[in-house]
């Protein structure tokens, strides 16, 4: 509200007390927002390397779980600590700021959102992962999207009914980033026809055989055949094989057949694999695995023929995880295990609560050796992608959350976990999974 002053003095001085008394009353009325701040309440970091600033949070928490931002009460389940970076984008160079809350119990869980300028602004980084007590993020002040000035690191009380009992600390650090190379020069403009792409879908005579068949899975999976072209498509229940006719560029079409495997059953989870090789010229292999999800195991069969005969499978490890199962493969990495009878190494890995898991089967997905852990809650946390398999035999796993690098595995985790972002990964060597022991890089 805007008073003008020069106006008030031409008011008669017993008439001043009387104009002031509606504009205190609106003064009054006027509501304050007030953000609950942690202790300290803000402060600021100068582009240093390990330059670091520390804060406690004070909200109690509640009893009702909330894992909306939008939906918490400053001063009851949620609370904001102001963060200041000085200088310019350019001084930043080489670094970013490492920011990450801690706690003690697993059962407790924290949420963390970083916005610019204030909690109403954009959300610059967050972190709301679940199961470890910890959360963290990488903010780089070069980005545009980013910079410098003041930003607010907003802590959700997901589910902390007493806060007082295991409160969070938190952690503001200087740290090494990337540095700016040289600008890459054009890529080289291609020749032909620009890539197209085409929505097709089953024919009515397929549709026609269940309701939607086909179209209705929410999580469906695909490969493809390098040696005949066909693709392999999981949807639910129903495995498709797609074959193509080219033939008009413009206007292509394609014939979907029912290709389902014999001993396909309802269950938590389907996913298709085809393994292919590296060789796209001249294949080596073409067989496709459909998993079906059934507790420590799977329900799987594969096909050297595009699903017109099947070979059932063991399915994975027996002591594999109950959920979110993957199948993948690629090159054996030397030495090569004992009783290779496939060209490719084939893996079954899982997930539980506490772990995941991988199995190696060098007998191209028939039978699978012992599932050997790949992390556990202590290490990382969230949902692991689907492995992949380079050509040096190395095996990938794709994690939402990993260990920060540097911290020491024991007692309070100073240095705390660190999410490495999409490009963090897991990396075994089949070796060790033949051997049944584990190797982490």
């Amino acid at each position: 509200m805007r008073f003008d002053l020069h106006k008030l003095t031409i008011i008669k001085r017993g008439q001043i007390r009387l104009a002031l008394a509606p504009l205190l009353a609106a003064v009054c009325l006027t509501p304050i927002v007030i953000t609950q701040a942690a202790n300290p309440a803000a402060g600021t970091l100068a582009p240093t390397i390990n330059a670091t600033l520390t804060w406690t949070g004070t909200a109690p928490g509640k009893l009702a779980a909330n894992t909306q931002e939008a939906d918490c009460t400053e001063g009851v389940d949620c609370d904001t600590y102001t963060l200041t970076l000085s200088g310019n984008p350019s001084d930043w160079s080489g670094k970013k700021v490492h920011i990450q809350i801690d706690w003690t119990s697993p059962g407790n869980d924290y949420d963390l959102y970083v916005h610019k300028g204030s909690n109403n602004g954009p959300v610059v980084a967050s972190s709301a992962a679940f199961g470890i007590p910890s959360e963290a993020v990488d903010i780089d002040p070069t980005d545009p999207n980013v910079g410098t000035g003041v930003f607010t690191t907003h802590v959700i009380y997901a589910t902390v009914p007493n806060a007082a009992a295991d409160q969070y600390h938190g952690t503001a650090k200087v740290i090494a980033g990337a540095t700016t190379g040289p600008t890459p020069p054009p890529a080289t403009v291609g020749t032909g026809a620009a890539p197209r792409f085409q929505n097709l879908i089953p024919q009515a005579s397929i549709l026609a055989q269940t309701s939607n068949n086909g179209t209705d899975a929410g999580e469906p999976s695909i490969g493809v055949n390098w040696k005949t072209g066909a693709a392999m498509f999981i949807s639910r229940l129903t495995t498709f094989r797609v074959t193509f006719d080219d033939s008009c560029p413009t206007s292509p079409s394609a014939t979907w057949a029912v290709k389902n495997a014999p001993n396909n059953a309802t269950s938590l989870d389907p996913i298709l694999f085809t393994d292919h090789g590296y060789d796209n010229v001249n294949p080596q292999v073409g067989r496709t695995f459909s998993s079906q999800l059934s507790g420590t195991t799977s329900l799987m069969a594969f096909t050297d023929n595009d699903g017109d005969t099947y070979t059932p499978s063991q399915g994975g490890s027996l002591v594999s995880g109950v959920d979110h199962q993957t199948v993948g493969g690629g090159p054996f990495h030397a030495p090569l295990p004992l009783g290779v009878t496939y060209p490719n190494a084939i893996y079954y890995c899982s997930q539980s609560v506490a772990e995941a898991n991988c199995a190696l089967s060098v007998d191209g997905g028939l039978t699978f050796g012992p599932a050997v852990p790949i992390y556990g809650i202590n290490d990382c946390a969230g949902l692991h992608g689907h492995i992949k398999v380079g050509p040096d035999g190395t095996a990938y796993v794709h994690l939402e959350r990993a260990r920060h690098p540097e911290q020491p595995r024991g007692g309070r985790r100073s240095g705390g976990r660190h999410r490495q972002r999409r490009e963090a990964l897991l990396r075994l060597r089949r070796r060790r999974l033949a051997g049944g022991g584990r190797r982490l890089r």
